[in-house]
């Protein structure tokens, strides 16, 4: 990935007909600081600043997306991994990372604020962060949600589509519809016991049926709509890595 942005960018300012120099104070930067990305002797530039060097070289908009994803891949190494389940999910076009427009290479740090159950509700506290801060954070593409969040899954009720360890990221400015996999928080008055949980839900006139895909060792979980407190449909699934 470093010698495709390296090549690259080489590409571009070779093409572009100006000097490095001229191409450096166009985009803000100096021109050492260029030569030194460029050779890989520096990581790469922000996407902001690949953007404006990629213009000042007269770059079309693909180039400039795939240099800007190309710098982005880089800086977030878990990116690729990323976009590939992002587009198992229908969140971004089936094609090549060249072809995806410029403004969709904006990466955000999510914050992974805790494990929740695939299972049985049980106790869970999001660890007194503020919004947007944890300890551990995951790249996300254009992310346009500034209270997007990220869960690991802990135990087995949702195998075989997803296992413990997966880590899943939720916008909660999304409405969940009947049928998708959500973030349940229940209400501290729930008889069916209180906590979040992640299940596949069903709206069933005023009520919600919480389905687990395994079956075979979990039931599901009949409540009344009032008894949740939030609910907030999947947005994309990163795989544990074993």
């Amino acid at each position: 990935m470093a010698d495709a942005y390296c090549k690259l960018l080489q590409s571009l300012v070779k093409n572009s007909g100006r000097s490095q120099r001229a191409i450096a104070r166009a985009a803000g930067i100096t021109s050492g600081y260029l030569s030194r990305i460029a050779s890989g002797q520096e990581s790469p530039a922000t996407p902001e600043t690949n953007t404006a060097i990629a213009r000042a070289c007269g770059a079309s908009q693909q180039e400039i997306a795939e240099i800007t994803f190309l710098a982005a891949s880089q800086r977030h190494p878990d990116l690729l991994a990323v976009v590939d389940q992002a587009r198992q999910h229908g969140l971004y076009p089936q094609q090549n990372f060249g072809s995806i427009p410029e403004q969709l290479a904006t990466v955000v740090a999510v914050p992974i604020i805790n494990w929740t159950p695939a299972g049985p509700p049980e106790d869970w506290t999001d660890l007194d962060y503020p919004v947007g801060h944890a300890d551990e954070y995951f790249p996300v593409l254009d992310c346009n949600d500034p209270n997007a969040f990220g869960i690991k899954v802990l135990g087995s009720s949702m195998v075989p589509a997803y296992h413990s360890g997966d880590v899943l990221i939720f916008f909660p400015s999304v409405l969940a519809e009947s049928g998708q996999d959500c973030f349940v928080r229940f209400s501290n008055d729930c008889p069916k016991g209180h906590g979040v949980t992640f299940k596949r839900v069903e709206q069933v006139e005023d009520q919600l049926l919480l389905i687990p895909l395994n079956k075979t060792e979990h039931e599901n979980i009949l409540v009344s709509r009032l008894d949740v407190d939030f609910l907030c449909p999947l947005a994309l699934r990163i795989e544990k890595r074993f």
